[in-house]
């Protein structure tokens, strides 16, 4: 090592307290060149902190006006100071929370300042207290785009230049927010709509739901123009703690969606004649369900479907449109399954399913071909193939993402139960019984002589118990009308049978696709650390580029070779937690944090969420815990945990648009060897 270009850190562990402290020796210079505007630093830090905002839905303008006439909205929405602030309005899956929120928000937005996030399960950047937080922050500075609100922030975090948006603040951030709110309170009123608050983690519901109530309380008493709060949420203890609440499976609200229903379905008709048979059918198979009618609409996009939909008989709606939304879950299942067996292999399609039903966000093609391992253009035609079933980010762009199109849809496949049948025996079997029930369904309507033949048969054969038990003709004469009434349009026995391979065919559909979930945490987690310790793609030093310690961010490998790393990076913990580790995954980190713990750390802060790896390696830290103290595992992850919390959380890693400082760029000299930290030192060039 060039002793000349070097500055030294020990690292030395204090045995007393097991926590780590770091001595400097030699001069660090910090050159940070010119200093952003206070606007451009808190902008460029939330932009990166939330991600890319969610397309804006769009709804019909005649729907949900009924809102208005309900006594409890009204109360909310009046002026009166006795009133409480929050409104909790709830319903079960797909039955319109959002599309309502969504209209509520643009009706608001036309006089008053509104905040309406979306949260989502299927992204955890969409899923927190703090990813609420910082949306709604987010979208009250880009109202105003005023410098006072971006130096409410700055005074409120002065002196804390990295991460400020970070769980480690998040009492500050609500501070922030409110003294924000309560600014804009003095001239505008002042409306916040949370929509999916059953999609976070239960304790940011909880902490949530607490720090809400008390904003709109406390803003109440204060404000001329308080704050007011409406929650859109799935049925759960927390509504009932409210005192204004909307039920939106209450018999008149479900009568007023139905007419909604039939509006949206009408605006989709093609029909020149025909529209009002078409919009009954879909009205009444929809049930209430808002998730039904969009996904019918999208499979009923060209006018000879929806010709065949008015035309058709009963039998051809329930293969085509099942009126329930699990079986139209299972029936789009079952076009996929048309669309991809014989072109793809049986384990390629689970892992990509399987993929995309436990990831953590929507995954972008490149992510999808990581984690599973697959060709692209493989990964491209079975996307294509699941399109129906998908929900797209970022269409258009270089950050096209996807994810299931909703979580009903994970919580239906996404199970703990063991399958009867082996997935590949199910895939083995699935084209005999497709055939075989294709074939039934299309001769019932000629064999309908059959039914007859068996009768004769039946009536030869129990024609002596006839005699000495003549109530048996009783039943004889049952069948016959059965079968009179069914001919000869259709056979009755060949019915039965087209319903019990149907139904066979679903249930060997839903085996298919179904995922254990703590099997799959448990898969995931291997893949993403198996994806992170490649010897040519893995984690390695110096990834990102840097020849110096401190370098421009703009400088650094922000892409390549980083994009294929970033999902395992941030989710390998996430996998782990929840897959329920045994002794084997936890002899699996230890070996691949004694190798790679300060270049994940180092992929971490090039992603610009270092605070993440503090909580996860507390997570890792219960994990390991669990498995007893005292051994070389658990000391590991102590000293990890000090090291980390006590230097890299108050020591900025992308201090003022710079990745990588001296302090950082030491620590990464930090080896781990035996369960013991190790002295260490750099030089500038990292030799």
């Amino acid at each position: 090592m060039d002793m000349d270009q070097a500055t030294m850190y020990h690292i030395v562990r204090n045995n007393t307290s097991k926590a780590l402290s770091a001595q400097v020796n030699g001069d660090v210079n910090f050159n940070f060149g010119a200093e952003k505007t206070i606007k451009e630093r808190i902008k460029g830090a939330l932009v990166k902190k939330i991600g890319p905002s969610p397309r804006k839905k769009e709804v019909n303008p005649e729907t949900c006006k009924w809102l208005g006439e309900i006594p409890n909205f009204l109360s909310w929405n009046s002026n009166d100071a006795s009133i409480p602030g929050l409104l909790w309005i709830y319903g079960g899956p797909g039955k319109g929370k959002t599309h309502l929120a969504t209209h509520l928000a643009s009706q608001l937005e036309k006089s008053d300042m509104v905040l309406n996030y979306f949260c989502d399960a299927r992204d955890i950047l969409r899923s927190t207290e703090l990813a609420v937080i910082l949306g709604l922050l987010n979208q009250l500075l880009e109202s105003e785009n005023s410098e006072n609100l971006y130096r409410i922030i700055s005074d409120k975090f002065s002196g804390i230049e990295q991460d400020l948006f970070s769980d480690a603040y998040i009492a500050d951030l609500w501070d922030c927010l409110e003294m924000i709110i309560r600014k804009i309170s003095q001239s505008h009123q002042v409306y916040l709509v949370l929509d999916g608050l059953d999609q976070c983690d239960i304790s940011s519901k909880i902490h949530l739901m607490s720090q809400l109530r008390r904003m709109c309380n406390e803003n109440r008493q204060e404000e001329k123009n308080p704050v007011k709060v409406v929650i859109f949420s799935r049925p759960s203890d927390l509504h009932r703690q409210t005192d204004l609440m909307i039920d939106l499976h209450e018999d008149e609200i479900v009568k007023w969606t139905e007419e909604d229903i039939r509006k949206i379905v009408k605006d989709s008709c093609l029909l020149e004649q025909g529209e009002t048979e078409y919009c009954d059918i879909l009205t009444k198979r929809a049930n209430g369900t808002f998730l039904w009618v969009a996904s019918a609409i999208s499979l009923l996009d060209n006018k000879p479907v929806q010709q065949k939909i008015v035309d058709g008989d009963s039998a051809f709606l329930d293969k085509l449109l099942p009126s329930e939304l699990e079986a139209m879950y299972n029936m789009m299942l079952l076009n996929i399954l048309q669309l991809v067996h014989g072109k793809f292999q049986c384990k390629e399609i689970m892992e990509i399913f399987r993929c995309l039903a436990i990831s953590s966000h929507p995954l972008t093609k490149d992510e999808v071909e990581a984690i599973t391992v697959l060709d692209g253009p493989v990964v491209d035609d079975a996307l294509q193939a699941f399109q129906d079933i998908l929900s797209i980010t970022g269409k258009g762009s270089s950050n096209k993402a996807v994810g299931l199109i909703h979580s009903s849809l994970k919580e239906l496949f996404v199970q703990d139960s063991l399958s009867l049948i082996p997935k590949e025996i199910c895939w083995s079997i699935w084209p005999i019984l497709s055939s075989t029930a294709s074939w039934l369904g299309e001769n019932r309507f000629q064999l309908w002589l059959l039914d007859y033949a068996v009768l004769i048969a039946m009536s030869v054969y129990f024609q002596e118990h006839m005699y000495q038990h003549p109530t048996l003709i009783f039943g004889f004469l049952f069948c016959l009308l059965q079968f009179v009434s069914q001919a000869p349009r259709s056979s009755l026995l060949m019915g039965l049978f087209y319903k019990a391979f149907d139904r066979l065919i679903n249930k060997t559909t839903m085996m298919i696709f179904s995922v254990r979930e703590k099997e799959a945490r448990r898969f995931e987690f291997k893949r993403c650390i198996a994806s992170t310790s490649d010897r040519d793609q893995g984690l390695r030093r110096g990834m990102c580029g840097a020849g110096h310690p401190g370098p421009l961010e703009s400088k650094t490998k922000a892409e390549e070779p980083w994009r294929l790393l970033r999902y395992p990076c941030r989710y390998w913990v996430r996998h782990l937690e929840r897959s329920y580790p045994n002794s084997y995954e936890i002899e699996t980190v230890y070996a691949f944090a004694k190798k790679h713990f300060l270049h994940w750390l180092e992929a971490i802060s090039i992603f610009g969420v270092i605070s993440e790896a503090v909580w996860e390696l507390n997570i890792v830290q219960e994990v390991i815990q669990g498995f007893g103290e005292g051994n070389d595992q658990t000391s590991m992850a102590n000293d990890f945990i000090a090291f980390t919390g006590d230097g890299i959380l108050w020591i900025p890693v992308e201090y003022r648009g710079y990745s990588c400082p001296a302090f950082y760029k030491g620590s990464l000299a930090l080896g781990y060897n035996d369960g013991r930290v190790l002295i260490v030192g750099f030089s500038a060039s990292m030799k």
